[in-house]
């Protein structure tokens, strides 16, 4: 259920017909009917508007990105400073922008969640991200986004 709800999701943004519906959508952490992302709607109200803001005055720096790990970063500098945004958020952003750029991740980034499923596989101390590679056998068959899912799902039964 939780794949085929984040594959509808990243549709939207994949099939968007410019940039900037991708920003708002993105910033905001909202969906194509205004609702907030499950697990994002405890970002202070104001931080979204500012990301939105910031996103959007970089778009031409956000649209020269030439993979995932440089977006994932440009947007982690550009975002950062503003309080009440995380690393999920982040790269929940990243996501969702680089899915309209045609841009998916290649590495398991680590966040709250998936630090912890890291964790408990006896992953990724100290580190901003795994290699495809580093995760056991079963995992390796996963795309860098859905090995990133599954950790952070399953962080609680690893």
């Amino acid at each position: 259920m939780h794949l085929g709800r984040v594959r509808e999701e990243l549709q939207f943004f994949r099939t968007s017909a410019s940039i900037k519906p991708v920003i708002h959508h993105a910033a905001t952490a909202t969906n194509e009917d205004g609702y907030c992302f499950d697990h994002q709607f405890r970002i202070l109200r104001t931080a979204r508007p500012r990301a939105k803001v910031i996103l959007t005055k970089a778009t031409s720096r956000l649209t020269a990105c030439k993979s995932f790990h440089e977006l994932h970063t440009v947007i982690g500098e550009l975002l950062s400073p503003i309080s009440g945004l995380g690393e999920l958020y982040i790269y929940d952003t990243a996501v969702r922008i680089g899915a309209y750029l045609g841009l998916a991740p290649e590495f398991v980034y680590l966040h709250a969640g998936t630090r912890k499923g890291a964790r408990a596989l006896g992953l990724g101390r100290g580190r901003a991200y795994l290699e495809i590679r580093e995760l056991p056998g079963p995992l390796q068959a996963l795309s860098a986004d859905e090995a990133e899912s599954f950790l952070c799902i399953f962080r609680a039964l690893l």
